[in-house]
């Protein structure tokens, strides 16, 4: 897993998505090989709008924790 530290809001448009719209349509393609092309598109492209967003609080919610929190040590200090 990639994690991705933006500064700043204005920066916020720029986080890359965690699944393309080309990997929801597979996606939506194996688990319901009934719906028709459209139907697939048109849910895969509200999904995809749902995780842009939560990527976005993601962002938001980790840039607001480091700003207020300074962490030190490292990996060495929790074991």
């Amino acid at each position: 897993m990639t994690i991705y530290i933006y500064e700043g809001r204005n920066n916020l448009s720029k986080i890359p998505l965690s699944y393309s719209l080309k990997q929801i349509i597979f996606a939506y393609k194996k688990d319901h090989p009934d719906w028709s092309e459209e139907k697939i598109k048109s849910e895969a492209v509200k999904l995809q709008k749902e995780i842009q967003k939560m990527d976005k609080q993601w962002a938001r919610s980790n840039e607001k924790f480091y700003s207020h929190n300074e962490l030190i040590g490292d990996w060495e200090d929790v074991e």
